[in-house]
């Protein structure tokens, strides 16, 4: 039920009804955040990710293909966009290596720089 509500808003917004949009932040704002809170640590800088991560999700809502759930792009085009921040403010490095772990590196973000690169590498992000 909850995709088939998704797909509905997303057509109403991709028509032109820019209040159905209001649904999807109402629907995920909490889940969005808790996910956001869990990479930064901090509450305001998590507050303000996730209106930035509104933003650009509605921006690339025509990008959506259907295929899978909305709930896993819409994740997905905010935990790249916060990636994003972090690789451009660059507030804190934390070397990595498969033998010593990340320190206290949220489980995300370990996971998404492992998939990228094998063995040593450094982490960006915000404390």
């Amino acid at each position: 039920m909850e995709q088939q509500d998704d797909f509905y808003f997303v057509e109403q917004v991709l028509a032109g009804n820019k209040q159905a949009f209001a649904f999807i932040i109402n629907r995920y704002k909490n889940r969005l955040y808790s996910m956001v809170l869990r990479m930064v640590k901090n509450p305001e800088d998590a507050k303000d990710l996730v209106q930035e991560c509104f933003i650009k999700v509605y921006g690339q809502l025509d990008k959506y293909d259907r295929k899978g759930s909305f709930a896993s792009w819409l994740y997905r085009v905010s935990v790249n966009h916060c990636m994003d921040i972090f690789r451009k403010k660059q507030l804190h490095i934390v070397e990595y290596s498969d033998e010593t772990g990340g320190g206290n590196l949220t489980p995300e973000v370990i996971y998404l720089f492992k998939r990228k690169n094998i063995g040593n590498w450094k982490v960006f992000y915000l404390l």
